[in-house]
């Protein structure tokens, strides 16, 4: 191995030590770099907009849309309240917000967030309750 200048290429060390001292250096270099893209990658995780773990046993074979209503076993749930268009995190978003009709469906408001989410997966979807909180 010839003589570079490098700090494994001493020229005090025989020819073996500075082979096993440039893989050694090389083989640290590499582990950093890819521990770096490993961070990078998880750090910029675009999973925000995915469904996550907190309704991912949630049926939504149950629901059906006629127009924008949602119905749950064919019964009426909800109703669309809203659609909004704003500008969040410099980038343009739309909102769709959903009624329950009735507080006994309150229940299932979460399988109507999953619903619309699987139709408009970009859309920002909200579910207002209709059981009013007397106390927190």
């Amino acid at each position: 191995m010839k003589y570079t200048g490098k700090w494994w290429d001493n020229p005090q060390r025989n020819e073996d030590e500075r082979r096993v001292a440039s893989f050694m250096y090389k083989t640290l270099i590499g582990i950093f770099v890819t521990l770096g893209m490993l961070f990078l990658m998880v750090g910029c995780s675009t999973q925000k907009h995915g469904l996550s773990g907190a309704y991912k046993n949630i049926s939504t074979e149950e629901f059906s849309f006629i127009g924008t209503d949602i119905y749950y076993n064919g019964e009426l749930c909800a109703q669309l309240g809203a659609v909004e268009v704003a500008y969040d995190d410099n980038k343009i978003v739309r909102e769709i917000t959903y009624i329950m009709v009735d507080e006994r469906f309150d229940n299932v408001a979460l399988g109507v967030l999953k619903y619309v989410r699987e139709r408009k997966p970009s859309w920002e979807v909200e579910v207002e309750l209709k059981k009013e909180l007397n106390s927190l």
